[in-house]
């Protein structure tokens, strides 16, 4: 499967240092290293799910979510195996991208949370939804209501 969203739309006013980094052991994170990112199915789902789950989510919770929608189905008919493979993909490629960016941490392998700089993105994640080709707001207020119950 291929990705929803395209680099190639990925045009924005934003100055190169928009997001600055503060730490000197922070990757500068420009508008091409952003779009890069979002570029990537996986990663910029992660991002959505932990920017409307309030910050943090369970790694299992975390991997039917994605596995769900990129299998565009309702998170209860992943299967287990579904469950533990996108798992595995998400703790060795995803998360630890993200990571390596400080965009999210994760906890004791058990939890993912958005950092403060991870939340900067909102400006982009918006850019990147509005052109979505599902529409990812329907996803991610069932899949909160899935996970409400």
């Amino acid at each position: 499967m291929g990705d929803d969203y395209s680099s190639d739309d990925a045009r924005t006013d934003a100055s190169d240092d928009a997001l600055s980094n503060t730490d000197e052991d922070e990757i500068p994170l420009s508008p091409s290293i952003v779009f890069g990112i979002l570029a990537d199915k996986q990663d910029r789902f992660v991002l959505y799910l932990l920017k409307e789950r309030g910050g943090t989510i369970a790694l299992d919770e975390l991997a039917t979510a994605v596995a769900a929608w990129e299998n565009e189905t309702r998170p209860e008919l992943i299967t287990k195996e579904m469950e533990d493979r996108m798992q595995t993909q998400l703790y060795h490629a995803s998360i630890p991208k993200l990571a390596e960016y400080g965009l999210v941490v994760t906890q004791e392998s058990e939890a993912v949370t958005l950092t403060e700089r991870g939340e900067q993105l909102d400006e982009y994640l918006e850019f990147a939804k509005e052109r979505e080709r599902r529409d990812v707001q329907q996803f991610l207020a069932q899949n909160q209501r899935d996970h409400d119950r």
